[in-house]
């Protein structure tokens, strides 16, 4: 097995179930790496070391009486500061929420409890889950572990930047319209956005309520697959990912991706790799129909938009002095869209979801690059950049999965999307998996992480 640095959820559990290595060794480490790094990462908020270690050493005796309870058993998670751990303030990055302190645990961190999971801490993301990567705030953002003059993108940028520096094996993001799929491609990590409703929001501060999902980040696809059986409770994610990929159809949508500012050229050689890694999987790789993912992206703006100032505008408006000037002037545009704008855009995103389903009843999967471009400098936004090709399947709830497919001449890493029918996450991660193997870029790390 690598280092603790490197390591895979699935390497540290089978060292764990092997006792080869105790979970108090393995979060040990993971708080040593923190200290010792994050003050150049910015990735965490606020670490529980002290809660992380009583947690390890009950699991520690938990597995040693041969009571393992599964894979995540004492395995560290990071959170995405927008999901509540009782006691512990969810502040969403904000100024204005430090001291907003839950009173119990949210329902997908009760359920990694559940599977013997430790709580390592909470991880910085963009103001109120919207803002991009704030250079206004009282402390400094996350940087790009590839390279620390790049942005991670967000808003779970703090999540991907752990995982991918080797601070925790896995963490949980969000996405409304990326936020786990864009700093999981510009990280060079695996991230899934799964269907909609399939993981509980309950106890975490949503933004757009219509278009948020929860979901797993880490190094690899298969450890998506592990954390995400956690946080269902019972899921089947990984077991699933045994079976054959071979005959499956996987539809190639170039009119979604290549309209607006056009995919970098690195990006495209990357993609068609692993096309034809795909291929040589077995898989049926077509060209299907659909319409420009500007279309999505405009509907899925409005909905956003509308809906967090519904939840968010009134309280950020009762005291701008403790909001960062950057999420202040976004949430102050998302006020005042006309109902019937709203309305239009609800009935565009019913037609538009037919759109897709009627794509997805002919193939199996659809597969397009997760970005338009490698990581940009700090501070770039990516809304106005149109850097990425996701909000589409927040509008339509489809998983949606982002994983490493190449690096570009610089050594930056290149990402692909895969997306799936509702309610077949499993196909989805299957297939992520199968291509993960056969393309190899799991060995490659950035330099901060030891690779």
């Amino acid at each position: 097995m690598d280092s603790l640095a490197t390591a895979t959820l699935a390497e540290l559990a089978g060292a764990v179930s092997a006792r080869a290595l105790s979970p108090v060794e393995i979060v040990q480490g993971c708080l040593d790496r923190i200290a010792r790094l994050d003050g150049r990462l910015h990735a965490f908020l606020e670490v529980f070391a002290d809660d992380a270690l009583a947690e390890a050493r009950a699991a520690e005796r938990e597995i040693v009486a041969g009571n393992l309870r599964g894979p995540m058993h004492g395995l560290p998670v990071g959170l995405k500061d927008m999901i509540d751990v009782a006691g512990r303030a969810t502040t969403a990055n904000s100024p204005s929420r430090r001291d907003h302190v839950a009173a119990r645990d949210a329902a997908v961190v009760r359920n990694l409890r559940a599977a013997g999971a430790v709580v390592l801490g909470k991880q910085a993301l963009a103001e109120f889950m919207m803002a991009g990567t704030q250079l206004d705030l009282p402390w400094a953002a996350p940087v790009n572990p590839w390279n620390p003059a790049l942005d991670p993108s967000n808003s779970s940028s703090g999540s991907a930047v752990a995982v991918a520096a080797g601070l925790c094996p896995a963490a949980i993001g969000s996405d409304t319209g990326g936020s786990i799929r864009g700093p999981a491609a510009w990280c060079g990590i695996a991230g899934l956005k799964p269907t909609y409703g399939l993981v509980s929001r309950d106890g975490t501060l949503d933004y757009a309520p219509s278009l948020d999902h929860l979901g797993p980040m880490a190094w690899t696809v298969e450890d998506c697959a592990i954390l995400l059986d956690a946080m269902v409770a019972a899921g089947t994610f990984r077991q699933a990912q045994a079976g054959s990929v071979a005959g499956l159809r996987v539809g190639v949508p170039r009119a979604f991706f290549e309209g607006g500012q056009g995919v970098e050229p690195d990006m495209l050689v990357a993609f068609g790799h692993a096309l034809s890694a795909l291929a040589d999987l077995g898989l049926d790789i077509r060209e299907v129909a659909l319409s420009p993912h500007a279309a999505y992206a405009s509907a899925a703006a409005v909905i956003s938009m509308a809906e967090g100032y519904a939840l968010h505008g009134e309280a950020i408006e009762r005291a701008p002095d403790l909001v960062g000037a950057t999420a202040l002037a976004r949430m102050r545009a998302c006020g005042g869209i006309p109902a019937e704008q709203v309305e239009r855009a609800r009935l565009r995103q019913a037609e538009l979801t037919a759109e897709l389903d009627g794509v997805l009843a002919s193939v199996d999967l659809l597969a397009l690059p997760a970005a338009r471009r490698p990581a940009q400098p700090l501070g770039y936004d990516a809304l106005k950049g149109d850097a990425f090709l996701n909000r589409a399947f927040n509008l339509t709830g489809h998983p949606a999965l982002a994983m490493c497919d190449g690096f570009d001449a610089a050594g930056l890493p290149l990402s692909l999307q895969l997306v799936g029918r509702r309610g077949e996450d499993a196909a989805v991660l299957r297939v992520g998996a199968a291509l993960e193997r056969v393309v190899g870029l799991r060995g490659r790390r950035p330099a901060i992480a030891g690779g």
